[in-house]
């Protein structure tokens, strides 16, 4: 008899079963975002990984503590290596610098079965534009606008699709962009945070899709 392998949902139920209630008793700001968040706010794909974004950098620590069972070996390497190959290790559990854009990464990377989950703490760049104002999916600005969905027995947080939309425009993800666009149509959305989400153009591009 061949055993079926659990599937993203049966992952994410075995990581807030360790620490959703300890992030909530200590206070700690999460959300979950990427294709998760997109499914879990009613579009039809399946994600490949669960990513999650943290207000603060010491939550990163916090949570990559709550998983060294699941920690690979130490490779001499960043995340940000052209094989993408970096996981959270004993030697190594966060990794903390900066990427080519010289954003601030604080972040840890592990794996449930065959399903990678990745912490992010993320700041831009002193220089960076707009840096106070705008808002960009794993930005330091997306905690006002940051909602809850029901999963299982949890409230989980998650980015809401107006902020994931301007990330689905730019990466050319157009059958997400659709996907979306068919949930704001029945649905409604927030007009203030889409016009703050979205770039310009993309904000034409929106409107013409409605």
């Amino acid at each position: 008899m061949i055993e079926e392998k659990n599937t993203w949902k049966d992952i994410l139920t075995k990581f807030l079963d360790v620490c959703y209630e300890l992030l909530k008793e200590n206070n700690f700001k999460w959300a979950i975002m990427g294709s998760v968040a997109t499914n879990l706010q009613g579009c039809d794909l399946e994600p490949n990984d669960i990513d999650i974004l943290v207000e603060k950098p010491e939550t990163v620590y916090f949570i990559s503590s709550l998983f060294s069972v699941f920690f690979g070996e130490k490779k001499n390497i960043t995340p940000f290596d052209k094989n993408d190959t970096w996981i959270s290790s004993k030697e190594q559990p966060v990794f903390r610098g900066k990427d080519q854009w010289n954003f601030r990464w604080t972040y840890a990377k592990w794996k449930i079965e065959e399903l990678f989950i990745e912490i992010t703490h993320k700041l831009p760049p002193e220089n960076h534009p707009n840096k106070l104002h705008s808002i960009w999916e794993s930005g330091p600005n997306i905690w006002p606008y940051v909602k809850d969905v029901t999963f299982g027995k949890y409230q989980i947080p998650v980015l809401p699709l107006e902020i994931q939309l301007e990330t689905n425009f730019e990466r050319g993800f157009n059958e997400r962009v659709k996907q979306i666009i068919d949930i704001f149509k029945k649905q409604g959305y927030d007009q203030k945070l889409i016009k703050k989400a979205l770039k310009e153009e993309n904000l034409e591009r929106f409107n013409r899709m409605l």
